[in-house]
């Protein structure tokens, strides 16, 4: 077994004026990494063992791959199947007719002057029976 080395501070008086000290210095500063048999086998096994398992990573990612494109096709599968879309019109309060669309909607202050508050003007017109309504939503915020 080797010999383990501490390091002591030298005294500042005594290092300038004995040669043994700075060759005890030099000798510690110098000393070379301690070698092991263990750390060598265990360098090799590592780097061997990353080529043996390689090929088996490879081979998961592609089974990886397999089952998310298979996980895909079924949401695909989940989305078409679905039946006719909803409209997109309101139902007119008048005939019951899906057909209520909007034809205007501009932002306007209130009928107030000092007031600051804003409002959405909405037109809607149905283009069944030619019903129209007027709506003022306030505006958020």
């Amino acid at each position: 077994m080797a010999k383990r080395f501490t390091y002591r501070r030298p005294d500042r008086k005594n290092l300038l004026a004995s040669s043994a000290s700075i060759r005890a210095l030099e000798e510690a500063l110098a000393m070379p990494e301690p070698f092991s048999i263990a750390s060598t086998v265990y360098g090799y096994a590592t780097s061997v063992w990353s080529y043996v398992k390689w090929p088996f990573k490879q081979v998961m990612l592609a089974l990886r791959l397999n089952t998310r494109v298979d996980d895909l096709e079924q949401q695909v599968k989940k989305l078409s199947e679905k039946s006719e879309p909803p409209s997109p019109f309101r139902k007119c309060p008048k005939c019951s007719e899906r057909d209520l669309r909007l034809m205007d909607r501009y932002r306007h202050h209130g009928d107030d002057v000092f007031s600051n508050q804003r409002f959405f003007h909405e037109k809607w017109r149905c283009y069944s029976c030619d019903f129209q309504e007027q709506i003022n939503l306030e505006e958020p915020g």
